[in-house]
């Protein structure tokens, strides 16, 4: 948002790094959320599927993130406006789908998963978030592949608009898949929650042994592996599938990012477990800033945005015009706001406890 536009090129290696980053932000984000629900959602119990505290704690955070995500794309100042202005109110961007929306939905599918395999059985828990996982991976494909298309027919004026799926329903809806405010869509980042889950329940079923070097190498090789071999082995798949005429040629490669990224999430979460295991990571404050990251969500949506209100930093002031050092030293006063935030909030907390 701060960054002049003409810096923002992959002329700068910088940039380019910076870049990469922020695409591996949101998936990472998306996993370690389905990973730390699934780990406390697997506990040992034998009480029933919907007397389990975590089962009624995670439904109700399912609504709780549905009414804040849409919330926060309420427009208070834009309704001033037409009530007092006569200005047009576009409820359009309000049933937009966003972050908050789209992780009430892959906490909603790991719950739902967990009862299936709950009331099945047969085989472990991780195998069928991995199964859901692949499924949406599919879709993804598919999406891309549709998006390209699009792209293409738009370019060459054979189409004036793109073909949103699916057609003929309420726009809220739309955009929970491929509308046109499908910021999250859920066939884009579900995948990830679900792989998430996976992971979460993997290391629920291994407590005793994920600090053991095996443990952490095997984490780290998987990601390693996937990183590496991704495209060759979806280029594979594109093959065998275009030979039999069930796919189009080059769907599932298309997939190749969104493959490596998780690769790349998996080898962060075995330095993670690295981390852990020699203790390097002992601030208190570190942890709850994690604990807080709802809390952290809300306000920076409202800040940069202008979310509920309608008046935040962008574009009023972060309007794409500074230099690469005033974004980096604005942001980094940026991440020192919510630490401090933070801070107060915990420290209020045990205040009160305190008296």
């Amino acid at each position: 948002m701060a960054l002049d536009k003409v810096y923002r090129s992959t002329e700068y290696p910088l940039y380019n790094f910076w870049f990469f980053i922020h695409n591996t932000t949101s998936p990472l984000f998306f996993t370690i959320s389905g990973l730390v629900f699934a780990y406390l959602l697997t506990g040992k119990t034998t009480e029933p599927f919907f007397e389990m505290k975590r089962v009624r704690k995670g439904f109700k955070r399912v609504v709780e993130l549905l009414i804040w995500g849409y919330l926060l794309q309420l427009d208070l100042r834009g309704v001033y406006n037409h009530v007092f202005n006569n200005i047009p109110y576009d409820m359009s961007w309000f049933v937009a789908f966003h972050v908050l929306q789209s992780i009430a939905v892959g906490i909603f599918g790991l719950l739902v998963i967990y009862g299936i395999q709950r009331w099945i059985g047969k085989v472990a828990l991780h195998w069928y978030y991995l199964f859901a996982a692949l499924i949406f991976f599919y879709f993804n494909a598919w999406l891309n592949h549709t998006i390209m298309h699009d792209q293409a027919m738009i370019a060459q004026g054979l189409q004036s608009t793109k073909s949103f799926y699916p057609t003929d329903v309420p726009l809220f809806i739309q955009n929970m898949f491929y509308g046109p405010f499908s910021e999250f869509s859920v066939i884009r980042y579900l995948e990830f929650t679900l792989i998430g889950g996976m992971l979460g329940s993997i290391i629920r079923k291994n407590e005793s042994r994920i600090f053991s070097y095996k443990f952490i190498l095997t984490f780290a090789g998987s990601g390693i592996l996937t990183l590496l071999f991704a495209q060759p082995v979806l280029r594979y798949v594109d093959v065998y599938l275009n030979h039999w005429k069930l796919a189009n040629a080059a769907v599932h490669e298309s997939n190749t990012l969104a493959i490596q990224v998780l690769g790349m999430i998996v080898i962060f979460i075995a330095m993670l477990m690295l981390a852990d295991k020699f203790k390097l990571i002992k601030d208190s404050l570190f942890l709850r800033v994690g604990q807080n990251t709802l809390v952290i969500y809300i306000v920076h949506v409202i800040i940069l945005y202008g979310g509920i209100f309608g008046l935040g930093l962008y574009p009023h002031v972060l309007n794409q015009s500074m230099t690469p050092l005033s974004a980096a030293l604005f942001s980094a006063g940026f991440i020192l706001f919510f630490i401090m935030l933070v801070w107060v909030i915990e420290g209020g907390f045990r205040s009160i406890k305190s008296k």
